[in-house]
């Protein structure tokens, strides 16, 4: 669950998920990541709908992953439960959630940094070793 961020709203940890399920309704409210991003980004109304909206979607797709890994059932939310009576620094913080979701969505998984493996100093060291010898 590393690419899931985890907020807790009015005392409730809530688990948001950007998924291909998401990405996908994404594309059919906004027409493109980048429109909904630009969405997002506004300190208006419009703002505000696209965070209770994103809140909504990558809330109910991190509860339903959480119930395929076997959790107990939680809640499913609506936009309402993300209420526009929310204070401006609650909507920050949710906002940023929403960002950070997105982001962890597209990350690639790295397993551990030894693992990875530089191919150019690799090679380097094996001449370096072929001449040493």
């Amino acid at each position: 669950m590393n690419r899931i961020v985890k907020i807790t709203w009015n005392g409730t940890p809530i688990f948001l998920n950007y998924s291909m399920e998401v990405m996908f309704s994404v594309g059919d409210k906004f027409g493109n990541l980048a429109n909904a991003l630009e969405a997002v980004e506004k300190s208006s109304r419009e703002g505000l709908e696209a965070v209770r909206w994103f809140a909504c979607q990558m809330a109910n797709d991190g509860e339903l992953y959480r119930r395929e890994m076997g959790y107990d059932k939680g809640k499913m939310y609506t936009e309402q439960d993300f209420s526009g009576r929310m204070h401006p620094q609650e909507f920050s913080e949710l906002r940023d959630a929403v960002v950070e979701a997105i982001a962890k969505g597209y990350q690639r998984e790295l397993q551990n940094e030894e693992d990875e493996v530089d191919l150019g100093l690799a090679e380097l060291n094996r001449k370096k070793d072929r001449a040493g010898k």
